[in-house]
């Protein structure tokens, strides 16, 4: 393992090399102009192929061949426009400290992870981090600071995030905060004009700010990223963090800003380097899932790639970066009285990046049929990816000169696919393993094991099913047959139990707990409530594995129950908060601490 200094040497290196391609590329596209002025070139104009010597070629090649059009519309610009709710117009920084007295000598404190991560030591942001005596919350654009104190907990101090003046916040800003309890590195997104005063763009500003004293918060360092917030890992001390680009309004091949995603200081941004962009057979958008590698102690960018034509779905494991694009795929299937019958079926293109602490490196391609609906419908274990898809087929008749008459047969189901890592070879598939005409509500994997809920969510009915992989050529499949309800989340408990959180046949909230038996799958106990809303985002729910404590927002308030191993209790409920995504709770010392955007709320349990 290379030392800090070592790598940031490396780091250094490689911004070197990026700046001397930078120029290179700025001289050539100078000549260039200068030859059309001089007037050398006799061939007819070709739109692409004056830029054959680009490092970029290979993009805008793509666009040139997909997207002929590229300027005579804002190609997909409206997909983040509205996208989360813009909260509010930047303003000072302030700070309201509290009244509470707090011990601001920090040196032997640490950060508790409460955050339920999907991958062990890769760590996702979230709106509430602890350490061993405070807790940060944040609402809106405000963090707010509370020590941890039971009943007498009150608000220490407040600060407004330091926001960039020409610009509007979404309301979805996350945070980290390092080992030491000392530092906190914040991920805002919003738009506005932070690069061109002239136009209004997308952007993820990235901030560390110094916590050391809670009721002195210091703001070190700011870096913006070009594009929408995605989602955001860290490993070790490499944030990555996810964003979503769209070119402007008007390309110029001249100026691969207009083009090409670009990360760093608002005074000194960086191109993404050309050979660490994925470009797919046929763009079907001309977005890019941009992938910037930062380093959370300095904030300097470490290396930064992108998914060209990608915007779905993002899974991280300790080594690599998956990235899926939806596509659709028709598929001759027979000719009869003159007509063709083919079937279009949804297909997912999957990219995958390598990284280690000194950079990302591309690392292959390869396809499934159906679509992957969220992270946890993916897995890396052992050197296999796994992935669970929801698959869609729908027959066409066409006619002899190909025009669609009719479409018929709408198919649904699930397939479960194993690859080896790195070759990309498919090592097995469990194929339409569900009933017909049921969509896939909710995965989890457990090691060799995997488990996944399908449901006709109509009729309010599925089965849970039980994947055991230890033998990649010998898949079991075990399932539960037809039950009410069905569960949006899926949570792995210890003893190889599985908790369900969902709805009844009532669409009230029901959270369950089954069990894998020698024959299948069966549910050992139900908790039924007349609870008609709860918060949908996982991060909400609070999950303590070891206590088999779990928190979930609700109308009701954020409800804490316990599984005690025979069956499912509620323990204690903060009546005053809200059931959004934002929600928070976290059961500190016999203590129940409960946050939303109004406020929060202490029980005793």
């Amino acid at each position: 393992m290379k030392s800090y200094e070592e790598r940031m040497a490396s780091v250094e290196q490689k911004l070197q090399r990026r700046k001397h391609t930078r120029n290179m590329v700025a001289v050539t596209a100078f000549a260039l102009c200068l030859c059309i002025v001089a007037g050398i070139f006799f061939i007819p104009y070709d739109n692409t192929s004056r830029y054959d010597g680009s490092e970029y070629y290979k993009v805008i090649q793509a666009i040139e061949r997909d997207f002929p059009n590229y300027n005579d519309n804002r190609l997909f610009l409206e997909e983040w426009e509205g996208k989360d709710d813009m909260i509010f117009e930047a303003g000072p920084p302030e700070a309201a400290p509290g009244d509470m007295a707090t011990d601001v000598n920090n040196s032997n404190n640490s950060s508790v992870e409460i955050t339920d991560h999907q991958v062990a030591g890769v760590l996702e942001a979230d709106v509430i981090k602890r350490s061993q005596t405070h807790i940060f919350y944040l609402t809106n654009c405000l963090l707010q600071v509370y020590p941890i104190a039971g009943e007498d907990t009150r608000l220490l101090s407040s600060r407004m995030l330091p926001l960039h003046k020409d610009a509007y916040y979404y309301s979805n800003a996350q945070m980290y905060l390092s080992a030491d309890a000392t530092r906190i590195n914040l991920v805002i997104a919003g738009s506005g004009k932070v690069f061109d005063p002239e136009r209004w763009d997308a952007f993820v500003q990235l901030v560390s700010l110094d916590v050391s004293d809670p009721e002195n918060i210091k703001e070190e360092k700011n870096i913006y990223i070009s594009g929408s917030l995605n989602t955001v890992r860290m490993v070790g001390e490499q944030m990555m963090v996810v964003s979503y680009y769209h070119p402007e309004d008007k390309i110029d091949f001249d100026k691969p800003e207009t083009f090409l995603p670009h990360v760093g200081e608002v005074e000194n941004m960086q191109i993404v380097p050309a050979d660490q962009i994925i470009v797919p057979d046929k763009l079907n958008n001309l977005a890019y899932t941009v992938v910037t590698m930062v380093d959370s102690k300095t904030m300097d960018v470490i290396d930064s790639g992108a998914f060209m034509s990608y915007a779905n779905e993002i899974f991280v494991s300790k080594e690599r970066i998956y990235a899926t694009r939806s596509y659709g795929e028709d598929v001759f299937a027979e000719k009869t009285a003159n007509k063709e019958i083919w079937a279009h079926k949804t297909m997912t293109e999957i990219s995958c990046m390598t990284y280690n602490a000194e950079g990302l490196e591309t690392a292959g391609t390869f396809n499934v049929e159906g679509t992957v609906r969220n992270q946890y419908y993916m897995d890396e274990y052992e050197g296999i990816f796994r992935v669970v898809t929801e698959t869609y087929c729908m027959e066409q008749q066409r006619r002899e000169n190909g025009t669609v008459e009719a479409f018929r047969n709408l198919k649904r189901n699930a397939n479960l696919y194993c690859f080896e890592v790195g070759t990309w070879e498919q090592k097995a598939l469990v194929e339409s393993f569900a009933p017909d005409g049921e969509t896939v509500e909710s995965v989890r994997f457990d090691g060799d094991y995997a488990y996944v809920c399908t449901a006709v969510v109509v009729t309010l009915t599925d089965p849970v099913f039980f994947f055991d992989m230890t033998d990649l050529d010998n898949i079991i499949v075990k399932d539960t047959g037809v039950i009410a309800g069905y569960s949006s989340s899926l949570i792995q408990l210890n003893d190889g139990l599985l908790l369900g959180i969902g709805m009844d046949d009532n669409r009230n909230l029901k959270v369950e707990v089954y069990q894998e038996t020698e024959t299948g799958v069966q549910s050992l106990c139900v908790y039924n409530t007349e609870i008609r809303s709860f918060a949908s985002e996982y991060k909400a729910y609070y999950i303590d594995r070891e206590k088999n404590l779990f928190g979930i927002p609700t109308q009701e308030g954020y409800m804490l129950l316990l599984f005690d191993g025979y069956q499912i209790v509620k323990l204690a409920c903060a009546k005053s908060i809200d059931y959004s995504n934002f929600s928070r709770g976290v059961v500190i010392d016999h203590y129940l601490y409960a946050f939303d955007w109004e406020g929060f709320e202490v029980v005793k349990i």
